[in-house]
């Protein structure tokens, strides 16, 4: 089959490895040109070919794949797209919603790759949204694309369990790994018997936006496990608390369970910051602030036992 190949990241880059090692042929990597205009596209595909093969634009590039970019997703930019002739459009990780003209190109449809247990984890950041609900296992799914958000049917899907440890990261790279592992017996699979899949029960699933700044903030007054799985969730905002009216961003932590003092009273300070909170404790493990800028703890004016956060 001749495919488009609308990915970025390592998402795209394991669907596109894959694909090129098997009999199928990409024909155009679509990029998002919604915020790249003119003269930054060139930049940005030159940084992409700095990358070689270890990213998607890199790996493109050197096979010969052009670039077709996608913003307005007027009738040129169709026009445009359908001068590769697909046959589909494969989608992994493209933050850009696809209309109805872009979604008619393909002669046989539109597939995406959506790193959540369908119909459960839709919208933009799934691996965030399973830990901030606490799901012991999440999955990959690939299912086709209608109008509608991550709704339309499911065509494959595999599922793993989420760990202690597990961030929103190593999910993100557990599912693409999957992606790259699958995607040649779907697209044969397409190409025999069209997209044949499992209508999703809405109902019975969950949506979930992206996370806000104003959301992303610590509530010590929270269990010490809803904690680490929010810091262990977030990276775009960064979890985050205010101490001497400065914001700390933190990028790990781990719970504490023989605390008992008020929350968001800090309790000691060495080897690393321990936070009460409504049930156990958050050690502060790596965080940072802006002004000034550095590590939280500094050198100078840490934390003190007996403070509040």
């Amino acid at each position: 089959m001749r495919i488009a190949l609308a990915a970025n990241g390592r998402m795209g880059l394991g669907l596109l490895r894959a694909l090129q090692d098997s009999r199928h042929e990409v024909v155009v990597l679509v990029r998002d040109g919604r915020t790249l205009k003119g003269a930054w596209r060139w930049l940005d595909h030159a940084g992409g070919m700095l990358g070689g093969p270890w990213t998607v634009e890199g790996r493109a590039f050197s096979s010969g794949v052009p670039n077709v970019w996608l913003a307005r997703q007027d009738q040129r930019e169709v026009n445009r797209l359908a001068g590769y002739r697909p046959d589909l459009l494969l989608v992994g990780n493209f933050g850009l919603i696809l209309k109805a003209p872009v979604l008619d190109v393909p002669a046989v449809g539109t597939v995406n790759t959506h790193w959540s247990l369908l119909p459960h984890h839709r919208g933009p950041n799934p691996s965030t949204s399973v830990l901030l609900h606490g799901e012991v296992e999440t999955g990959l799914t690939f299912h086709v694309v209608d109008t509608r958000i991550d709704a339309g049917d499911i065509l494959d899907q595999v599922a793993f369990p989420i760990g202690p440890d597990d961030t929103a990261t190593s999910l993100y790279v557990r599912a693409c790994e999957e992606a790259e592992r699958r995607v040649v017996e779907l697209v044969d699979r397409i190409e025999q018997d069209g997209l044949v899949g499992q209508v999703q029960d809405l109902r019975a699933g969950s949506y979930h936006k992206r996370v806000t700044p104003e959301g992303a903030v610590l509530d010590f007054s929270q269990p010490c496990e809803v904690l680490d799985r929010k810091v262990r969730a977030l990276t775009s905002p960064m979890a985050r608390f205010t101490h001497r009216g400065r914001t700390v961003y933190v990028s790990a932590a781990r719970p504490v369970k023989a605390v008992d003092d008020a929350p968001g009273t800090i309790i000691a300070t060495r080897p690393a910051p321990i936070i009460a909170c409504g049930e156990g404790g958050l050690a502060i493990t790596a965080a940072w602030t802006v002004m000034p800028p550095g590590p939280w703890p500094g050198v100078i004016g840490g934390p003190k036992v007996g403070e509040r956060v």
